[in-house]
């Protein structure tokens, strides 16, 4: 047996345990609890903070056109209604884990199976963000002035604990904030920064200092607040206008092509390679080597293998150590996978010169952003029809 025929060998085991990897990763993702929305409430944050803009220096009523235009009539119950759908995902995901950890118990041993440790992981997951959701729901309640629909979302919170000290003092804290009269709890302020951000720290902080009648604190913190939100409307346009302008630009662009292609025929700017093929020195098997050992093997198995080694606890990391994690773990990806990729073609180099050619004065730049704005359609539509 030659070293051609080993690899040929190799290769195809690898295949058939990435394949199995792969395939039951994607069978027990249907039995995982969805991640919930987090990132789309981030620009729902985003606009509750540019609510806050007071304009000053401008026409109020181009200040009120702005808000609208940028908010909608009522951002605080649009907020609200966005931060209550996703609590209720967050719930469902409870009740489907929970459930089936139920089915699972007669058959799987918790002790031996990981599977029923991850479905419980997942679980304390949705569990702190279902406490962090009801907090600043209660926010969103008392700053529209439902003081009872802001008890009753906090009270739970407080009551007994809610299994997090910080979560639950600062429910117990903002409950007694906004009470007729408020009353004042011991580390109130650090507590708020603590466990409350962005806009929903700035409403709370604006209740502890009326309630404690510090107006110096009060007016550092308007202040504060106004540059803060001046800051969201500059993103908030950015968020609402350049996608369209991308949208609009990349319409225009397709349709000029199709145009350009249909008047001139072969002599239209996207039909210019027509006809020609890229010849690369290595066979097909190169590329399935590439692909199997540099990144789904090394993706699916071993890095996977290999931090399980280490006993990283990653639900214990802040979010900081979890963005280290990530940005390290695909920093390891892709040197594995360029390396793989060298040693896969270093038989053929030198690759031609024409291959790896860069020159400033080409019309590279105009491929790119011809490019860019060409997939945008694609992918809001795309992005539509997920949704």
């Amino acid at each position: 047996m030659n070293i051609t025929s080993i690899r040929r060998a190799v290769l195809a085991v690898l295949t058939v345990l990435v394949a199995i990897a792969v395939g039951s990763s994607l069978i027990s993702s249907w039995q995982q609890p969805q991640v919930s929305r987090r990132l789309q409430l981030y620009q729902t944050d985003l606009f509750l903070q540019a609510a806050e803009w007071q304009g000053e220096g401008f026409d109020p009523a181009t200040v009120a056109q702005i808000r609208e235009a940028l908010l909608g009539k009522e951002p605080l119950q649009t907020a609200l209604d966005q931060y209550q759908s996703v609590r209720e995902e967050a719930t469902a995901n409870i009740e489907q884990a929970s459930a089936a950890i139920a089915e699972s118990s007669a058959e799987l041993n918790s002790s031996a199976s990981p599977r029923p440790d991850r479905r419980r992981v997942a679980i304390q997951q949705q569990v702190v963000l279902q406490q962090q959701l009801d907090l600043r729901i209660g926010v969103l309640q008392a700053a529209l002035g439902n003081r009872e629909a802001a008890s009753s979302v906090w009270e739970p919170l407080q009551a007994n604990g809610s299994g997090n000290d910080g979560i639950s003092q600062t429910a117990a804290t903002l409950n007694q904030l906004w009470a007729e009269p408020p009353t004042l709890r011991e580390q109130a302020e650090s507590r708020i920064e603590q466990n409350l951000e962005g806009w929903f720290r700035y409403q709370a902080l604006s209740q502890l200092y009326q309630a404690q009648n510090r107006s110096n604190a009060l007016r550092r913190l308007q202040a504060m607040e106004e540059n803060a939100a001046m800051a969201a409307v500059y993103k908030a346009i950015a968020i609402g206008v350049l996608p369209t302008i991308g949208f609009l630009a990349g319409i225009a662009t397709l349709v000029t092509l199709l145009v350009q292609r249909l008047r001139n025929g072969q002599d239209a700017w996207i039909a210019r390679n027509e006809g020609k093929s890229w010849e690369v020195p290595w066979t097909g098997e190169v590329v399935w080597q590439v692909l199997i050992l540099g990144f789904f093997f090394t993706g699916q198995l071993l890095l996977p293998f290999l931090i399980s080694q280490l006993g990283l606890n990653i639900v214990a990391l802040g979010s900081r150590g979890r963005a280290l994690y990530s940005m390290s773990y695909y920093l390891l990806m892709a040197i594995i996978g360029v390396s793989v990729i060298y040693i896969s073609v270093r038989p053929y180099l030198p690759i031609p010169e024409c291959w790896c050619r860069f020159r400033w004065r080409s019309d590279w730049l105009l491929c790119c952003l011809g490019g860019y704005f060409c997939a945008l359609p694609l992918m809001i539509g795309v992005s539509v029809l997920n949704q």
